[in-house]
């Protein structure tokens, strides 16, 4: 993100969120908020967001040291602000359908397969449900990642405000179900596509027998 990008949002800084993110998530190691270190800064954009749309949420803490992470990792701005956007929507339809009153309730291997199953929030779709996987998949494993290079008190520390992974063998179960299903709908439109011109040849040939009887002599 450029320097002119950056001041498009000068008025959202990092320090905005004291009150709002608890200090230590706000001030995590080995992040922009860590004043012992250079480590980069979370992008005034993203701040933004988090002020306008996370702030008072379940989740406030955990997606502000997921932000916190991702950009003391370098990923690039679109990607930190659509993996904070992604968890947030998709949480704030989530845990009402599952009436989950904190982000502790929240267990991705008991709760993901019906969301991705399609048996809660019918309304999303297929391309939904799987980017939301992929985000958050992606950026759990980067924030235990930091967590891992944590002495172990300040592991302990901040483990509760960790989000917890999914389970690889789940990950797998479901690709392979996404992938039984489009090759059950391939297969279907191949059917199809073999049908329809046979279809096509009994009706020509259903007119050329109607003319045939029509003009025949009585």
């Amino acid at each position: 993100m450029t320097k002119k990008k950056a001041e498009q949002f000068p008025e959202y800084t990092w320090q905005q969120l004291e009150g709002k993110v608890v200090p230590e998530v706000l001030f995590a190691p080995k992040t922009g908020g860590d004043s012992t270190s250079t480590w980069p800064s979370v992008h005034p954009r993203i701040v933004r967001y988090l002020l306008r749309n996370v702030a008072g949420k379940l989740w406030i803490d955990h997606l502000t040291l997921v932000a916190a992470v991702l950009t003391a990792h370098l990923r690039d701005v679109q990607t930190v602000h659509l993996t904070i956007r992604s968890l947030h929507t998709r949480f704030t339809a989530i845990f009402p359908s599952l009436g989950l009153e904190t982000v502790d309730a929240w267990k991705p291997d008991l709760h993901l397969p019906s969301y991705l199953r399609g048996e809660i929030i019918p309304s999303d779709s297929q391309t939904t449900r799987q980017l939301f996987l992929k985000r958050y998949t992606s950026a759990t494993k980067q924030v235990c990642n930091w967590l891992d290079t944590l002495p172990e008190a300040e592991k302990q520390s901040y483990r509760r405000f960790v989000l917890p992974l999914v389970n690889p063998l789940l990950i797998e179960k479901e690709s392979k179900q996404k992938e039984v299903k489009q090759q059950q709908q391939e297969h279907r439109k191949a059917e199809t596509e073999a049908v329809v011109p046979q279809f096509a040849a009994l009706r020509a040939f259903g007119g050329v027998d109607f003319c045939i009887h029509r003009n025949a002599p009585e």
